[in-house]
């Protein structure tokens, strides 16, 4: 990823998934998601004041692993840790995304964990909750929360948000969507009974037949031709 154009197509997809995760409801005017850029020591991620629903790929900061910009006209997101901190300890991970779902985030301050119960909680898998509401604004609490999420996708902030991660912006954004379906179905049937949660096998199954990088394009192309007028 050295060319011109390829670096434009980074800063593009991150820009999108950000305006998408605003448009599809997940996210509002606060949130960020960053992309790994090894070629350049660093990470695309946009900026604090720039509006969620106007970003373009010409508002996307290049910040070093250690959260230092080097290029963009903005400043980095004061919680900039979540993302340092989740790439120094999971160099598993490409892509970490942080937003505030409306259905998933009621979890967070419940005694109640969000849990699979519909086939799309599979592909997440359970979400622990990081038990400190205040934003994530110093190394020693990404450290914590890094902690938190150890080698899991997702990761609950009590009474804040959410923090979603993958190799790729697709997959993150495939699990996001994933994640506050769940969580909005499992709300809506807490009002009729109790749901039945989804078996460890079932769980597996549903796994090996739907967490693949076709099913992270489908999702993508489906919200990005749902809103690409908004975009």
């Amino acid at each position: 990823m050295n060319s011109a154009s390829t670096l434009l197509d980074a800063k593009t997809k991150v820009s999108t998934a950000c305006r998408l995760i605003n448009e599809s409801g997940l996210g509002d005017y606060s949130g960020h998601v960053s992309m790994k850029v090894p070629e350049l020591d660093g990470f695309y991620i946009n900026g604090r004041t720039t509006s969620r629903a106007a970003l373009t790929p010409n508002d996307i900061l290049l910040c070093t692993m250690e959260g230092a910009k080097l290029q963009g006209s903005d400043i980095p997101p004061s919680e900039i840790a979540i993302h340092t901190q989740i790439y120094k300890h999971r160099p598993d991970v490409g892509c970490v995304a942080h937003f505030h779902p409306p259905n998933a985030v009621l979890f967070s301050v419940l005694d109640r964990p969000l849990i699979p119960v519909f086939l799309k909680g599979a592909m997440v898998g359970p979400v622990p909750v990081h038990d400190n509401p205040r934003h994530i604004n110093t190394i020693e609490k990404g450290d914590a929360l890094a902690t938190s999420l150890g080698d899991g996708k997702a990761i609950l902030l009590r009474g804040h948000g959410v923090v979603v991660v993958g190799k790729t912006v697709e997959e993150v954004f495939f699990l996001s969507i994933c994640l506050e379906e769940n969580a909005r179905r499992y709300y809506q049937a807490l009002a009729i009974g109790e749901p039945k949660p989804l078996s460890s096998n079932e769980q597996l199954d549903l796994i090996g037949s739907g967490y693949r990088q076709e099913k992270f394009k489908k999702i993508w192309d489906y919200y990005y031709s749902k809103y690409s007028s908004e975009i």
